[in-house]
């Protein structure tokens, strides 16, 4: 096949070989390898490789051999900590071929042998699909398969280095039968002969092979028409033209080593008792028997499939059930010994050994659970007849583990059947593992309060017997799924935080970022509940931590995600959800995202954030396109709860009657049915506001007493909290004073205690309900105060009376806002009158005495005449105020009260950006590098250029917009390190670079950002910062010598600086 190869080898990156099995593909395929010359990985496909994380270890181990010195320790690390699940797959190819581009000195090739194996295996093709598509200019790939291949690589399918080979293009022609008959035979071929056998096969490869190799053997033509073995009777020809042909020894050998998928020398000698089955198998590779060696050293052999169909075939004619299943069981047994789990219980199922098979599972089946290798497990279990299923604890228990996203009824029916097997056998640890699978179940998709606390307390006790003797990674799940359940079922608080400590230092101990993380989340939200904020935070700084690591896993990342979105949601911290949000979906492929429970999690904090932001029409259109949806409708108790948000929503926008009606009064008799306090709790508070709303004050008291009572009892503490304000909205309207007073109290006191700014289910016109009267009451003013500016924009008067704030930029523009809309800009204002807004914003406290403000401005001019002068220039700015306020006082806003000239019932952006850095450098220094990082991005949000520059006079207005940037320079040194050495880098260079635009004389800076480059890999980018800031230094006419001596610092990589 001469012709393909030298056109094979004119630059074609992807070349598919797609023909038939003896079609000639492989052997094409070596011949092409060997006329390049250049490096290659040659990879056998094998039905494992459809457990995607299987063929991503297994990728991993083939590159090792194929390349010199290649090692890949981040990919090795995530395998080794179970750290990798399916929807990693991107993130390890690219670590795979990131590595070898310091390994691969010129061109190597990916071969990909019999892909149609992994044909149906979407995950795993998925792997091949991203190589080629991500893969370096200098890595080629040849695909062999015997079926047309789904791949949706674009450069695969629309690219112009694809080169196509199919039957037709491999089929030989007379010529190259001619050949092969010449070299076999050692003389010219009769042409005659020639055509007859290329005419009997049509050109098929493997028939003109054996057919030469017959005619060879006995100079007439083959018996049996190799056209007709290529119809269909191909065991027949093999048998006749290859099998009779071998002698009895090899024939015997033969038949016992085609029951195993790849012949290892090593297990071969045990199976045929030959020492020398190793030289035996290289002679019938040599004399064309279809037998290849796989790797260099000849310790691993392949028959090709169709000779290996008849040798299997043989094997159950000639060799008795009990000879086949010692065989099987002997492979099994040496890919026991030689950690090959996949191979091992594959043999054992072939050889129907279902009892060895289940020992197995007891064994090491939760090593499969650990590395996330459930695909595998499946692939067995599935093959296992259903009435050893029915009769084994541990068939039982791994069929419904592997089952619980797919078919979650059938997966809680196996869990129970897995108990009861584990209680009649007497396996307690069995048992218990079990039961923290049930606990787990009930929690997240179906809720029995009464059987749950029956699990715990067998849980409990059993753990607390046996619970030391299961692995760490197992005692680390169970205790996690004891500590939530004691939480959200029996509300014990102590217990729940004990076995979340037992849960933590067991995942400490595998070494699993992932499971970690989902422990600590459980404990972070142990705490939240209970509305112990300052706990939460400390979990959450260990949770970032934990998950910016370069070793922790998409498992991980999605479990510290969820807890960090609950947390900003909690504390009312919109813009910081929504950035976090944002940055989950750029990491995310929301496809991997929509089969986690992260996801309708997600979707009611959307709801829960578009209503108390005023957004209902918005949160109303995702109730309904989410509420019947197959993970709602599959969920009861998270359906529940987003029909009583709908029924709230509708109650708010005034559309109660029918529907909402409808459907709260459908949910009454749920909240005395057999469910958690907890949810019961998420179904009073929408339920009680949606009656008080639309008018039903008695009902919605009775609902709300009942909340308080049960979070009282249960002690969930921000519950508490919320149920008491909802009273006391109650109370609003009907006058109740006397309750709404000690309601208002206990409740504004506990979340300001804790920082939480949110109030359940709470819209805007309630939230200013509430506000309005506390202010009246004079109950937490500031805080009231704060919330009422935070999330209604508006300023709450001592009388109640509520006005809206008025907003001011002075980063890039100079504009002033009401109601969020434009109200003012630069050139509605003289430039004196913006000077003497700049000095008031400036100034501490929005404040600056006259005298002071005068002396600004008119320097020179007696006191009188200042006087006159600044008379003159106020009533002219409270005249345009006027203009711009419209039905709002100015006097609300700009007041002179003696000598004291202030800014009143303001939100200015400078100030808000000097708040948020300060409190950044407070949260560096105290090590909380979350919530610094949060202040950060809050500042560089408000952050659209620099301080307007005529705001202020002179030198004052420098020397405030430097004041301004400094601020921002010092944080992001303080903080663009830290961000780094979480495996950050290209985030700390995002944010870095921002910052040194606007700074681009600080020396610091200027170095961090070089360093961040180089040690990213960018040259090009380190070596352009050079550039830029050399010129920079020259504009500023810097003194040559310290400019070349600023330089010379700058080009000296100091990776200490960051790390």
């Amino acid at each position: 096949k001469l012709p393909i190869i030298y056109r094979a080898s004119a630059h074609y990156q992807f070349i598919i070989l797609e023909a038939q099995a003896g079609q000639g593909k492989t052997t094409t395929a070596i011949q092409f390898l060997s006329h390049i010359n250049t490096p290659y990985v040659w990879y056998q496909i094998s039905k494992e490789d459809c457990d995607p994380l299987y063929f991503i270890s297994a990728l991993l181990e083939g590159v090792q051999r194929s390349v010199p010195g290649f090692s890949c320790p981040l990919l090795a690390l995530l395998l080794q900590n179970a750290e990798l699940t399916p929807g990693d797959i991107g993130r390890a190819v690219n670590l795979i071929l990131d590595d070898m581009k310091q390994f691969v000195a010129g061109e190597l090739t990916f071969v990909f042998d019999d892909l149609h194996l992994i044909e149906d295996a979407k995950q795993s093709m998925e792997i091949v699909d991203y190589m080629l598509e991500t893969a370096p200019d200098f890595i080629s790939f040849i695909l062999i398969s015997r079926r047309p291949l789904s791949l949706s690589s674009r450069r695969l399918r629309y690219g112009s280095s694809t080169l196509y080979l199919d039957n037709d293009d491999l089929a030989f022609s007379n010529e190259e039968t001619g050949a092969l008959l010449e070299i076999l035979q050692d003389s010219p071929a009769d042409p005659r002969t020639v055509s007859a056998l290329c005419i009997q096969t049509g050109g098929w490869v493997m028939g003109v092979s054996l057919a030469a190799c017959s005619h060879t053997k006995r100079d007439t033509a083959p018996v049996i028409p190799v056209q007709d073995a290529y119809d269909g009777h191909l065991l027949t020809y093999f048998e006749e033209e290859l099998f009779d042909r071998l002698n009895k020894d090899r024939r015997k050998t033969l038949i016992k080593l085609a029951l195993l998928d790849d012949i290892v020398v090593e297990l071969a000698r045990d199976i045929t008792g030959r020492q020398d089955i190793g030289n035996t198998l290289l002679q019938l590779m040599d004399e064309n028997c279809f037998i290849r060696s796989l790797d260099d050293e000849a310790t691993q052999f392949s028959i090709h499939h169709l000779f290996r169909s008849l040798l299997r075939k043989k094997a159950r004619e000639l060799l008795s059930p009990a000879q086949r299943k010692e065989i099987l069981l002997k492979a099994a047994m040496y890919s026991q010994q030689n950690n090959m789990l996949a191979q091992c219980l594959n043999y054992l199922l072939r050889a129907e050994a279902f009892s060895r098979l289940e020992e197995q599972l007891s064994r090491r089946g939760m090593e499969l659970v650990f590395m996330n290798r459930l695909q595998t497990l499946a692939s067995v279990l599935e093959k296992v007849p259903l009435e050893h299923i029915r009769n084994s604890a541990w068939f039982s228990y791994f069929s419904a583990f592997v089952t619980q996203k797919t078919d979650p009824v059938q997966s809680l029916e196996l869990f129970l059947q897995a108990r009861q097997l584990f209680q009649d056998s007497g396996h307690s640890l069995g048992e218990l593992v079990v039961l923290g699978e049930l606990i787990y179940y009930r929690i997240v998709l179906s809720p029995d309060y009464n059987r749950c606390k029956d699990y715990l307390h067998s849980a409990s006790l059993l753990f607390e017997q046996f619970g030391s003797e299961l692995p760490s990674f197992c005692q680390a799940n169970t205790a996690k799924n004891l500590s939530a359940g004691c939480f959200y079922f029996l509300n014990d608080f102590p217990k729940a935080l004990d076995y979340a400590r037992i849960a933590e230092t067991e995942a400490v101990k595998t070494g699993s970022p992932s499971q970690l993380l989902e422990i600590l989340a459980t404990h972070g939200f142990i705490h939240m509940y209970h509305g112990e904020l300052t706990h939460v935070e400390a979990v959450a700084e260990r949770i970032y931590e934990t998950m910016t690591g370069n070793d922790c896993g998409l498992r991980g990342l999605i479990a510290g995600m969820h807890f960090l979105l609950q947390l900003l949601h909690y504390k009312g911290d919109y813009q910081g959800y929504d950035r976090l949000k944002t940055d989950v979906l750029q990491k995310l492929d929301q496809k991997i995202l929509n089969g986690t429970i992260v996801q309708p999690f997600i979707v009611l904090y959307n709801i829960s954030i578009a209503s108390a932001e005023g957004e209902l029409d918005q949160a109303l259109a995702m109730v309904n396109d989410n509420v019947d949806s197959d993970f709602f409708l599959s969920v009861s108790h998270l359906r529940n709860e987003m029909l009583a948000t709908k029924a709230l929503i509708l109650s708010q926008m005034g559309l109660f009657e029918p529907e909402g009606r409808e459907i709260a009064e459908t949910l009454l008799p749920v909240t005395m049915e057999n469910i958690t306090p907890g949810n019961r709790l998420k179904l009073l508070i929408p339920l009680a506001l949606s009656f008080a709303v639309s008018g039903n004050l008695s009902l919605a008291r009775e609902l709300t007493d009942k909340e308080i009572e049960i979070a009282h009892e249960q002690n969930i503490a921000l519950f508490e909290a919320y149920g008491r304000l909802l009273r006391a909205f109650i109370a609003t309207l009907d006058n109740n004073m006397r309750t709404a007073r000690f309601d208002l109290q206990q409740g504004l006191e506990k979340l300001r205690r804790e920082g939480i700014t949110h109030i359940r289910c709470f819209s805007q016109t309630e939230l200013l309900a509430v506000l309005k009267l506390a202010i009246q009451l004079e109950i937490s003013q500031d805080f009231a105060r704060r919330l009422a500016a935070e999330h209604l924009g508006m300023a709450i008067q001592d009388n109640g009376t509520d006005i809206p704030l008025l907003s001011i930029t002075t980063l890039g523009s100079f504009k002033l806002y009401i109601h969020g809309h434009p109200a003012g800009r630069a050139t509605d204002f003289t430039t004196t009158q913006r000077q003497l807004l700049g000095l008031l914003i400036s100034h501490p406290q929005l404040q600056i005495s006259q005298e002071q403000a005068q002396y600004i401005l008119w320097p020179d001019p007696p006191p009188d005449k200042g006087r006159n002068r600044f008379d003159a220039l106020l009533s002219r700015l409270r005249k345009i105020l006027s203009s711009i306020l419209q039905n709002h006082p100015v006097k609300n806003y700009l007041a002179l009260e003696k000598g004291i000239l202030s800014l009143q019932n303001c939100k200015i952006d400078a100030r808000q950006f000097s708040d948020s850095v300060q409190q950044g450098l407070t949260l560096v220094k105290d090590q909380k590098w979350w919530q610094a990082e949060n202040s950060l991005n809050y500042a560089l949000d408000l952050w659209t250029g620099p301080f307007v520059a005529d705001l202020l006079p002179g030198e004052h207005s420098s020397d405030y917009g430097w004041e301004l940037q400094s601020q921002l320079t010092k944080l992001g040194l303080s903080l663009c390190p830290k961000i780094a050495q979480n495996g950050q880098l290209e985030k700390s260079i995002l944010i870095a670079s921002r910052i040194w635009k606007e700074n681009q004389a600080d020396e610091q800076l200027t170095s961090l950002l070089y360093n961040l480059y180089l040690l990213n890999k960018e040259p090009m980018q380190a070596k352009n910062l050079y550039k830029r800031y050399e010129k920079m230094l020259k504009k500023e006419e810097y003194p040559e010598e310290e400019m070349q001596e600023l330089l010379e610092r700058l080009s000296i990589f100091d990776d200490q600086q960051i790390l």
